[in-house]
């Protein structure tokens, strides 16, 4: 499968362990005490509506941490999302 540049830039938030955040029309990238470089975030507003879509399925792509989460993702109905990361979502949306 060839990786797209989103795939990069999102590869790259999450070696940052940069926690993507979807409200209303709206991307935030949460990083505390971790500088995200400007082309990753010029990538994300880019891609906003992508990016958005992966935050609300809870996308293993889009989750934080892969290394704690990675026993709770889940393959349903064609993709691959984060059980922990969908329960998160409802106190960060």
């Amino acid at each position: 499968m060839k990786q797209t540049s989103l795939d990069l830039v999102l590869r790259d938030l999450q070696t940052l362990h940069a926690v993507v955040l979807a409200t209303g029309n709206q991307v935030h990238i949460w990083s505390p005490g971790v500088h995200v470089p400007s082309h990753l975030l010029n990538q994300v507003n880019t891609h906003k509506r992508a990016v958005k879509n992966r935050v609300e399925r809870s996308s293993i792509y889009v989750c934080p941490s892969p290394g704690l989460h990675r026993s709770s993702w889940e393959y349903v109905n064609g993709r691959f999302y984060c059980r922990v990361c969908e329960q998160l979502q409802q106190y960060v949306s």
